[in-house]
C-alpha cells in the first residue's frame, strides 16, 4: 500500500510528510498533480495547493487506494485553511475507498480533537494504531486527546511509545510534559523538557513550558531565564511576556514586571490578565494612578475576576483607606 501524505500532529503540532506514490513507468497526470500539489502545501501555498489536488482528483485512473491518499492529502490542507466540514468530507471518502488506511484515521483522529470530540477521535486514532502500531504519530495524537479527557497516566504511555518510535522530535516530549505538570509533576517535566530544548534549541515552547516547570517549583529567577529565551525567538508573544512579568514579580523586581506588562498589553491591548498584573505592579512600585487606571480596565475587561477587586483592595489600604478597601474585598469574596 502506498500513500503520498501523513500528518505527524504532536501536542497540537502539524508536520507533512511526503511519501513517494508506487514507480510508474509512465506517470498518471492525477499522480503528477498531487506531486505538485504536496510541493506547494510544504510552500505553504495552500490555495494552489487545493487547485492542483481537486485537479488531481479528475483523473479517473486512479485507483482506490491512490484516490483516497489524495482525499487524505487535500482534507489536511482543507483543515489548514479552515474549511473542517470539507475536510472531514475528505477523510470520510477516503475512509469508504481504503478502509485500511491508517493515515486517514491518524488525520480525522487529529482534526477530532482539534474541534473537541474527544471520545470520537479516540476511535479513529486507536483503530489507526491497530492498523499501524508503529505509528508514532497516531500515539502522539491519543495522547493529546487523552489529556483533554483528563486522562493523563494514558496520556503518558501514549507519549512514551511515541518518543520511544521518534526519540528526535520534541512535540511529544513537550507533550508528556504537559501531562506530567498537570500531575504536579514539575521535575519529570523538567526532564522532558531539558532533553526536548538539547534536540532543538529554538523550540520556543519546549523554554515556555519549562518555566512554567521551574515556577511551579518556585525557581523564579530560572523561569524568567527561560522565558527570555522563549521571547528570543518569538518576541511578539504576548503570553511569554505576562508570565516573565509574573515571575518578576514573584522574585520581588516589580519594575521589571511592570515593563513585561505593558509589552503584553501592546501585543495585545484587550488581554485583561496583563492589566491586572500590572495595576499589582504599579500597586507594589506606589504608582496609585497608574493601579487605578489598569484595574478599572481589568474589570471592565473581565467584570467576574476577583483579583481585580482583590488587588484595588490591596491600593487602598496602601492610600490608608481601609472603609473603601473593605468594600473591594466584599466584592471579591461576592465573586469568589
Amino acid at each position: 500500500m502506498k500513500w503520498i501524505g501523513a500528518i505527524i500532529v504532536g501536542c497540537g503540532y502539524l508536520l507533512l510528510m511526503a511519501v513517494s506514490a508506487a514507480a510508474q513507468t509512465t506517470a498518471r497526470a492525477g499522480d503528477v498533480k498531487a506531486q505538485q500539489a504536496a510541493a506547494a502545501f510544504r510552500q505553504g501555498q495552500m490555495e494552489e495547493a487545493l487547485r492542483l489536488y481537486d485537479a488531481a482528483l479528475t483523473d479517473r485512473s486512479l485507483g482506490n487506494e491512490r484516490r483516497a491518499s489524495v482525499l487524505t492529502d487535500r482534507g489536511v490542507v482543507r483543515e489548514r485553511v479552515g474549511r473542517i466540514a470539507d475536510a472531514v468530507a475528505d477523510f470520510n471518502q477516503a475512509i469508504k475507498l481504503f478502509p485500511e488506511f491508517p493515515v486517514v484515521y491518524n488525520n480525522r483522529g487529529s482534526l477530532l480533537v482539534r474541534i473537541g470530540a474527544y471520545d470520537e477521535a479516540l476511535k479513529d486514532l486507536n483503530r489507526a494504531l491497530r492498523l499501524a502500531p508503529g505509528y508514532a504519530a497516531a500515539y502522539s495524537n491519543r495522547a493529546g486527546a487523552l489529556v483533554k479527557l483528563n486522562q493523563f497516566d494514558d496520556a503518558i504511555d501514549s507519549y512514551t511509545s511515541a518518543i520511544r518510535l521518534t526519540p528526535a522530535i520534541v512535540e511529544p516530549l513537550a507533550g508528556r510534559a504537559g501531562a506530567y505538570i498537570a500531575l504536579q509533576r514539575p521535575r519529570a517535566a523538567l526532564r522532558d523538557l531539558t532533553r526536548a530544548i538539547a534536540t532543538d534549541a529554538r523550540f520556543s515552547l519546549g523554554y515556555r513550558q519549562r518555566a512554567g516547570a521551574y515556577l511551579a517549583l518556585n525557581e523564579f529567577s530560572a523561569a524568567a531565564a527561560d522565558l527570555s529565551r522563549a521571547i528570543a525567538f518569538d518576541p511578539v508573544n504576548s503570553e511569554y511576556y505576562l508570565v516573565r512579568g509574573k515571575a518578576y514579580l514573584h522574585s520581588k523586581n516589580p519594575a521589571a514586571a511592570l515593563r513585561d506588562f505593558s509589552k503584553a498589553i501592546e501585543l495585545a491591548p484587550d488581554l485583561a490578565e496583563a492589566f491586572l498584573e500590572r495595576g499589582h505592579a504599579a500597586i507594589l512600585l506606589e504608582q496609585f494612578d497608574q493601579a487605578e487606571l489598569d484595574l478599572a480596565k481589568a474589570i471592565e475587561l473581565q467584570p467576574s475576576a476577583a483579583l481585580g477587586y482583590a488587588y484595588r483592595a490591596l491600593m487602598y489600604k496602601k492610600l490608608g483607606q481601609p472603609e473603601l478597601g473593605a468594600q473591594e474585598v466584599s466584592k471579591a469574596m461576592v465573586l469568589d
